[in-house]
């Protein structure tokens, strides 16, 4: 960590014009960290880890002021909605390898802490070379594609140059994640649209120019159909 550039997340997205979701999404597929530096002493709740049976760790967690910590990837989306809320704190969940804890198990313990939004998030600055630009930022429409996830696909590959359609995909769910079918996105490729999971199938997902109503409302795509569109570009 004595190598980082650390700078405040939420001015880089400002001075970029770009959502809070996609800077973190750029950045996770880019194999970069979102991290918290805690100012003050507090206590963390230990909310699960991996390769440790319920009930064999504690449940709290002591945290120190000064602490550096990467954010755990299921809090990506909390913290967009919370940026885009203008909230000042919240409470998000932070990733702790349990042999920083001198556990003998192995993986990662989970933590619940408060996270000043303002002054606790930071990144390697030099990560931001991986960030659009503003031009690029505005989330045009792609010509020609009469459905969302056609004009993601291309959006992803040309000009976010993600490699792999699985990530693209998950970035796709994201957006959907942040939506839930009451919140307008602003989908690269396509602009303004309502998308959500859908509940009967974790490989589709629905869209609507306007709110859902109820769980069948609005059109559907799944992801083979994506990934077909993703070949295609």
């Amino acid at each position: 960590m004595n190598e980082l550039e650390l700078n405040f997340m939420f001015e880089a997205a400002e001075e970029r014009g770009i959502d809070p979701l996609t800077v973190f999404e750029l950045l996770h597929f880019n194999g970069r960290q979102i991290y918290v530096h805690f100012k003050e002493d507090q206590i963390g709740i230990s909310e699960a880890s991996d390769g440790v049976d319920e009930g064999e760790d504690t449940h709290t967690y002591q945290i120190r002021a000064g602490m550096i910590k990467p954010l755990a990837p299921d809090s990506r989306v909390e913290l967009a909605d919370a940026l885009g809320k203008k909230l000042e704190k919240k409470e998000l969940k932070i990733r702790i390898p349990l042999d920083d804890s001198k556990s003998k198990y192995l993986g990662s313990l989970y933590i619940k802490a408060i996270v000043d939004l303002k002054s606790e998030l930071v990144i390697d600055y030099k990560d931001f070379q991986f960030l659009p630009s503003p031009q690029k930022s505005e989330h045009l429409p792609i010509p020609g594609k009469r459905k969302p996830h056609t004009a993601f696909a291309d959006y992803a590959k040309t000009e976010n140059g993600i490699i792999k359609p699985g990530d693209a995909w998950r970035m796709l769910g994201q957006y959907a994640d942040q939506s839930k079918g009451d919140n307008h996105v602003n989908l690269p490729g396509w602009g303004l649209i309502y998308l959500k999971r859908d509940r009967d199938g974790k490989d589709k997902l629905r869209y609507k120019t306007t709110k859902f109503e109820g769980p069948s409302d609005g059109n559907t795509f799944s992801r083979g159909a994506f990934c077909r569109a993703w070949d295609k570009v």
